[in-house]
């Protein structure tokens, strides 16, 4: 886990979508994003990016909007939008890198850290997916940098 860092964030050619999703549901929006990706013959040019704008603590589903940088535009359509870009400013960042079973600590000590420079945190947090293992022998390969909007 490296220390907080005040940062900005942005991305260009998007294709975003946006609902409120269990972690299984997710994973299977992920897996209809790419479809839709690759059937608009569009590829995926860089990592994944989740804004997380609140969970409901009873069902755990999120209310999650998912951003894919993809090569070129593609048709707004069945939920998904292209947005040309996105910005995500008035931020601190920290990265995890680790198994993503300790990404908690580092959610605590965003928020800790944040309080202690006398900032509030703003919803949503913006999360960008640096490596995301494909097995579970690359789980410490794990990386991710968590933004969080400040005042």
């Amino acid at each position: 886990m490296d220390k907080i860092q005040y940062k900005n964030f942005k991305a260009e050619n998007l294709i975003t979508y946006r609902s409120e999703m269990t972690p299984i549901e997710l994973q299977l929006r992920l897996s209809m994003i790419y479809k839709y990706i690759y059937e608009n013959d569009a590829k995926k040019i860089n990592s994944l990016i989740t804004i997380t704008n609140s969970i409901d603590k009873k069902t755990k589903a999120s209310d999650t909007e998912i951003l894919l940088p993809i090569n070129k535009e593609i048709p707004s359509s069945m939920g998904y939008l292209f947005v040309e870009t996105f910005y995500f400013n008035n931020a601190i960042m920290i990265r995890h890198k680790g198994n993503p079973a300790n990404i908690l600590n580092t959610y605590l000590t965003l928020m800790q850290e944040a309080i202690i420079a006398g900032h509030k945190l703003i919803p949503p947090l913006c999360q960008v997916y640096i490596f995301e293992p494909e097995n579970e022998e690359d789980l410490d390969d794990f990386e991710i940098e968590i933004y969080a909007k400040i005042k």
